[in-house]
């Protein structure tokens, strides 16, 4: 099975959701009740909300793009 048929087999779970990496880093750092649900063999990073009972995941190279520009983007500390 291909990594594209991997992650669409998760996508028809009814419970899932793909989401965008700038809110999967906000629900990773929330005060929400979650679970790490990484599926590797799809090479996703997942988070489990058992208070919705809901899976949220992303592909892992859509979050590392996303944090990679996050870090170019950011301004250097300045002392005061």
């Amino acid at each position: 099975m291909t990594l594209a048929q991997k992650r669409d087999e998760l996508r028809q779970e009814l419970r899932t959701r793909f989401i965008e990496p700038e809110e999967f880093c906000e629900l990773a750092v929330s005060s929400r009740k979650l679970v790490r649900s990484d599926v590797s063999a799809a090479s996703v990073k997942g988070l489990y909300s058992p208070d919705d009972n809901l899976y949220y995941f992303v592909e892992e190279e859509r979050l590392d793009n996303f944090r990679t520009a996050r870090v170019l983007d950011s301004q250097p500390l300045q002392i005061a």
